[in-house]
């Protein structure tokens, strides 16, 4: 059963860590799209 638990905690860690990289990565390309057009 622990590693059950380990398994699921290691799936919402990297969905988090992807979740949280594609917030950062969103407003990137957002302000190098506008750099562009200004």
């Amino acid at each position: 059963m622990e590693y059950v638990s380990y398994i699921i905690k290691y799936i919402i860690g990297s969905i988090r860590y992807k979740i949280i990289n594609n917030a950062e990565s969103i407003p990137f390309v957002f302000n190098s799209r506008i750099r562009v057009f200004k």
